[in-house]
Parts: structure tokens; C-alpha cells; sequence
């Protein structure tokens, strides 16, 4: 990397200083107010009425602070000149007045001041690629209308994103934030890129949101990583947001608490979590467990996610719950886990026998809910319960059997609770000596899935009992 140059030499960062520069960690907001509406004004000559509106309704920018470039043009670029050549050495050559036209280059700096650009707005792309900020950065309720580069930036005190607005893709892959990252309620309009950005205090995301793609891939979270009522994705926004921890280190405390994810399950391949994980187990926070998902995805379609996917996400999940002694917690994305098995069981088993690998998970999902359910396997115990003992009766009806006993009516119904029960011992105490060895073979055989059926539904049932009352 070549040598840093001093921010005073950048004629983009003069402008947006054009006042002065912060010279202490007390904000002065005079100063910072006046060289607002400069950058402002210029960077917003372009834009219509209407535009001016559009952007400024969705932020704490105020419209006036956009009008008048016209009016006050000829003096700021007498002003820039002159601040360049006074900031700088004897000899210093004026690089001229920035380009508006141009990306707005601010790379391989270094920012020695602490740089507070709240409420400002840059309508054209943003490069801030291996620069440094050796002060306090504040980006507080910033619009970058285009492409925001932070590549390779590194923080060395804290940075504060607060309520910014990122319209087109932020880049901070390999930046590195020394001191606390704040990003609270900012939006992410589209791709977020934070591939293998190093977060060393806490990284702080609370009620942001990611409206397309939310990649922490290699990241590094040496200190507590906050994701508090973040929103990865909107329910029917018509666009896609796969939130991607591929590899990333957390190494202390990660919060998702009442964080949303209506669309897709966080990638968590080879996600290293040492702290405590706080998620919040509410169906309201997860994409529906009747979400279609494909069966795999190709090249340039990435950012999908699928079936295999969401089961290691939720099985992942399910551990670091279960590690931290959260059985609700642990039960609710083991459900997630067993789903996501059944829906590739089905696409699997076409390839070798037609729901030969899904229906055990049927079978579990139908009847206990995947164990979560004691109305389920309740409910299927009754019409076991009737619909043995409705055959029963007719057989016996039909065979004339125990038509001599007083408890004619009754035994129909003796048998069939006698099978679903049939650990308790019945079939000996009331049927070993009324014939039931010579009885037909097919109501044998019925007594037999009767039985099989008694003690899988009541297994099941005590999933359900178990699961309830949080027994070990």
C-alpha cells in the first residue's frame, strides 16, 4: 500500500471542511453546521426540486440545507483555494476545485482531525478505500445516494454510522474498526459487504436493516456483536436478503434478540460462536416452516438460500441453545431442523424411492408436531381409540363373540384401550381366558398395529409432556 497523504492535500475533504476542521472530541456544531450546508448545496446543484424532497423526507437532512450552490458558488471556490494553499506547506500546487462530475476521491487518506460529516449527502460514489481515521468518524444520518467504498478503512477510534442511509452497495470488506462500530437504524438499501472486516469493541447494529445482501463472511467480532431488532430482509419487499456469517469468528457475546429474518435463515457454515447467542424463539422473527426453498442454486444465483442451508443453519442453532441449557430455544429451531430434513428427504428420495428417506419426518410432524404437540398425539390416540374398537365390534358382532357376556357392549372397546395401553398389562387381566389366541387372524393382526400405534402416539405424547413442562 503506498504511503497515506494527509487529508488537507484532498481537495474533496477541504470542501467538505471548508469552515475549519474539528480540532477537539467536543463537536463544535457552529462549525460543523456551516461547512454542512456548503457540501450539502454542492453536492445537491443537480438534483431537482423533486429529488431534493424525495431524498431529504426519508432522513434528518433538511431541504434547505440542499438549495442555493448558485449563490454562493463563486465565493466557495475563492474560499477553497485559498484554505488549500493555507493548510499546506510553501510550495503546495492547487489541485483545483473538485469535479462534480466525478467520483468523489477521499482514498489513502489520513483523516488526523476527527471528521464529522453528520447530515451530509453524497450523491455521487463515495471512495474511502485504505484511508484512516486516526480521530472519532462520525457518519450520523448520512445519505450516499450512490456506491459507499470504506475498502481496507481502518477506524482507529470509534465510528459512528448512526441512521445512515446506503442507497446503492456499501463496501467495508477488510475495514477495521479499533474502537466501538455504530450502526444503529441505519438502512442498507442494497448489498452490505463487510467481508472479513475485523470489529475489535463492540459492534453495534441494533434496529438496522438490509434490504438485499448482509455479508459478514470471515468477519472477526472480538467484541460483542449486537444485531438487536436488526431487520435482515423485508416480508413481500420483492427483494432478496440472505444475511451471510459464513466463517465469521464471534468470539464473546452475539445478540439477535427480536432480530427478524422473514425470508431466509442466516448462512452459519463455519460460524465460530465462543460467547453467549441470544436469539428470540418467535415464529414471528423466522420465515414461515412452509417456506419453499430450492433444492440447490448455480453460480451466479449465490445469494439463494436452500433447504440444505436452512437445516445447518437451524441444527447450529439448535447446539448453541442447547450449550447454553435453552430448551425451548433449542426445541424451536430443532423443528426448523427436522422440516428442512423432510423437505430434502422428499427431493432426495426421488432420485431412489418415491418419500422412502421424508416420511419418518412425516410421520413425526403429522402426529406430535415434532414432538412439540400434546394435542396431536392425544387427538390421533381417540380416533385410534374409535376406529379399532368400531372393527373390533363388528367382528364380534359378526362372530357372535362374547354375546353370552355381561360385557358384551363393552369389550370392543375393552380391546382397543387394552392395545393402546398395552404396557399397562389389560390383554392379561380381561382377554387371556376368553379365547382371544383363537380369535381371527386379521383381528390379531389389527391388535398388533393397534399396539404399535399406542406406543408410538404415546411416545410421542410424552415428547409433548416433556417438551411442556422443560423436563431433562
Amino acid at each position: 500500500m503506498s504511503e497515506l497523504k494527509d487529508a488537507n492535500t484532498n481537495p474533496w475533504y477541504v470542501l467538505m471542511t471548508l469552515y475549519g476542521e474539528q480540532e477537539r472530541e467536543r463537536v463544535d456544531w457552529e462549525l460543523a453546521e456551516k461547512n454542512r450546508k456548503v457540501w450539502n448545496a454542492w453536492a445537491c446543484q443537480e438534483l431537482s426540486d423533486e429529488e431534493r424532497a424525495r431524498v431529504c423526507a426519508s432522513s434528518q437532512v433538511e431541504v434547505a440545507d440542499t438549495l442555493g450552490w448558485s449563490d454562493v458558488e463563486a465565493e466557495v471556490r475563492k474560499m477553497h483555494r485559498a484554505e488549500m494553499v493555507k493548510r499546506n506547506s510553501k510550495g503546495f500546487s492547487y489541485t483545483g476545485f473538485p469535479d462534480f462530475d466525478e467520483a468523489i476521491r477521499l482514498s489513502e487518506i489520513r483523516f488526523s482531525n476527527p471528521v464529522e460529516l453528520e447530515k451530509r449527502i453524497f450523491t455521487q460514489v463515495a471512495n474511502f478505500r485504505s484511508a484512516t481515521f486516526t480521530q472519532a468518524a462520525s457518519f450520523r444520518y448520512v445519505i450516499f445516494m450512490q456506491n459507499a467504498n470504506f475498502p481496507s478503512a481502518t477506524f482507529t477510534q470509534g465510528a459512528s454510522f448512526d441512521s445512515a442511509i446506503f442507497r446503492q452497495d456499501a463496501y467495508f470488506y477488510s475495514a477495521t474498526f479499533t474502537q466501538n462500530a455504530e450502526f444503529p437504524s441505519a438502512t442498507f438499501t442494497q448489498g452490505a459487504y463487510f467481508f472479513s472486516a475485523i470489529f475489535r469493541q463492540d459492534a453495534y447494529f441494533h434496529s438496522a436493516t438490509f434490504r438485499q445482501d448482509a455479508k459478514f463472511r470471515f468477519a472477526t467480532f472480538e467484541g460483542p456483536a449486537k444485531f438487536v431488532g436488526t431487520r435482515f430482509g423485508l416480508r413481500d419487499g420483492g427483494q432478496i436478503c440472505v444475511p451471510d456469517f459464513t466463517e465469521a469468528v464471534l468470539a464473546k457475546l452475539v445478540s439477535f434478540r427480536k432480530a427478524e429474518f422473514p425470508q431466509y435463515y442466516p448462512v452459519l457454515a463455519g460460524a465460530v460462536f465462543s460467547g453467549k447467542v441470544i436469539v428470540t424463539a418467535d415464529k414471528a422473527f423466522w420465515p414461515s416452516m412452509d417456506q419453499v426453498l430450492l433444492d440447490e442454486v448455480s453460480g451466479d444465483a449465490e445469494h439463494i438460500s436452500t433447504k440444505e442451508v436452512a437445516k445447518e443453519s437451524s441444527a447450529t442453532l439448535r447446539h448453541e441453545m442447547g450449550r447454553q441449557g435453552l430448551p425451548e430455544e433449542e426445541h424451536f429451531f430443532f423443528r426448523r431442523e427436522m422440516e428442512f430434513a423432510r423437505q430434502l428427504g422428499l427431493s432426495k428420495s426421488k432420485e431412489v424411492w418415491p418419500y422412502f428417506k421424508a416420511w419418518p419426518y412425516w410421520i413425526f410432524k403429522t402426529f406430535s408436531g415434532y414432538g412439540e404437540s400434546i394435542t396431536r398425539p392425544l387427538i390421533w390416540l381417540g380416533i385410534a381409540f374409535v376406529t379399532f374398537a368400531v372393527m373390533f365390534s363388528a367382528y364380534f358382532n359378526w362372530m357372535n363373540e362374547f354375546y353370552d357376556k355381561a360385557f358384551a357392549a363393552a369389550a370392543p372397546f375393552t380391546l382397543s384401550g387394552a392395545n393402546l395401553f398395552s404396557f399397562l398389562g389389560f390383554h392379561r387381566f380381561y382377554f387371556s381366558s376368553l379365547g382371544f389366541a383363537e380369535m381371527h387372524w386379521f383381528v390379531q393382526f389389527l391388535c398388533a398395529v393397534e399396539v404399535v400405534m399406542g406406543l408410538v402416539l404415546l411416545f410421542f405424547l410424552g415428547l409433548g409432556l416433556r417438551k411442556r413442562f422443560r423436563l431433562r
